[in-house]
């Protein structure tokens, strides 16, 4: 289950079915025609995943939560461990503010015009998470553009 999806993938594609969820009708139906035979896809919120207990081996989620506030990611949390079969794996990734400031400032620039609200320091973001849904979490932060940006990759359960 991709939550947040968006109009394209843009987490690795499984050999597997994917579901994709979005918000927008639009980036749903738009993510289900991309890769028709393996893909689908439903418009509904993150806070209320509208599928059953267990429904999924894997949950992850991709530059959604700087867009939610604490709440919200908090709920979209505890839907996301709700759908996650046993032995399941539940991936965030998302944008964090960049480290130090004074070395990344065009990175800072860009993250203060980013669209999202709540762009979150690491610290803040792992505490969120992490004591949202109690477990053994695995935290990786990357820097992956030239100017600095960085994201914060949260993995819980299998690997």
């Amino acid at each position: 289950l991709d939550v947040g999806c968006g109009p394209k993938l843009s987490t690795p594609d499984p050999a597997c079915g994917l579901v994709g969820l979005d918000i927008s009708a639009t980036y749903a139906e738009t993510f289900a025609s991309s890769e028709p035979m393996r893909t689908s896809a439903v418009a509904a919120s993150a806070t209320e995943l509208p599928f059953e207990d267990g429904s999924f081996v894997e949950c992850r989620t991709f530059g959604l939560f700087h867009h939610l506030d604490d709440a919200s990611v908090r709920q979209s949390i505890l839907e996301m461990k709700r759908v996650l079969a046993p032995g399941g794996r539940m991936l965030v990734l998302d944008n964090i503010w960049p480290e130090p400031i004074i070395r990344r400032p065009l990175a800072w620039i860009t993250r203060k015009m980013d669209r999202g609200e709540w762009i979150r320091q690491e610290h803040e973001l792992r505490s969120l998470v992490e004591d949202t849904c109690p477990g053994q979490w695995s935290s990786a932060r990357h820097t992956y553009s030239y100017t600095g940006l960085e994201l914060l990759v949260l993995q819980y359960g299998s690997t």
